[in-house]
């Protein structure tokens, strides 16, 4: 992923609206999507859910989104893949688990959803279920969300805080 990385950098500059500026930010080693369009950026993971403390949807330096996570039938979906379109934009492609109910049970991989997300002057996320098996069926589409309004800062804060890889002031050195 090393070598990768500067082409991928290349790759984002060229596709840069003239005269912006693209800051990546990078707290834990996990992998993230990371969309940015002027003073807006996110941070998600690989099958588009926000979920690690980092993560999250921010603008002008605040926090506007800390948790978003999509399920069906309350569970989460698989990844099949992601990929950038744009530095301000992503395609997620997921399949549901088995999801077994009383009534009936949709089998893996029966479901295909596409999520494309934008960011733009508004963050904006289409989606489309689509149904590949041979049978309908009914389920629940839900989204779960949290916003906590933190500034840039306090996130950094809450994720160096407890960080067992960063150096701490031992007390027991001696001071001049």
């Amino acid at each position: 992923m090393q070598t990768f990385e500067p082409r991928l950098r290349r790759f984002h500059e060229a596709l840069a609206p003239e005269g912006t500026r693209n800051l990546v930010l990078r707290f834990n080693n996990m992998p993230v999507v990371q969309l940015l369009n002027g003073n807006r950026f996110i941070l998600s993971s690989s099958d588009g859910d926000i979920s690690v403390v980092d993560h999250g949807f921010y603008r002008n330096d605040t926090r506007f989104l800390s948790y978003l996570s999509t399920k069906i039938n309350g569970k989460n979906l698989n990844l099949l893949n992601s990929n950038y379109s744009t530095p301000f934009s992503a395609e997620f492609y997921l399949s549901n688990p088995e999801l077994k109910s009383d009534d009936q049970v949709i089998p893996k991989e029966a479901l295909l959803v596409a999520k494309n997300r934008l960011i733009d002057k508004y963050f904006q996320e289409d989606f489309y279920v689509f149904n590949v098996s041979r049978k309908p069926v009914n389920l629940n589409l839900s989204f779960e969300m949290d916003v906590d309004f933190l500034d840039l800062f306090e996130v950094k804060e809450k994720v160096f805080k407890d960080r067992p890889d960063m150096d701490k002031p031992d007390s027991r050195q001696p001071k001049f």
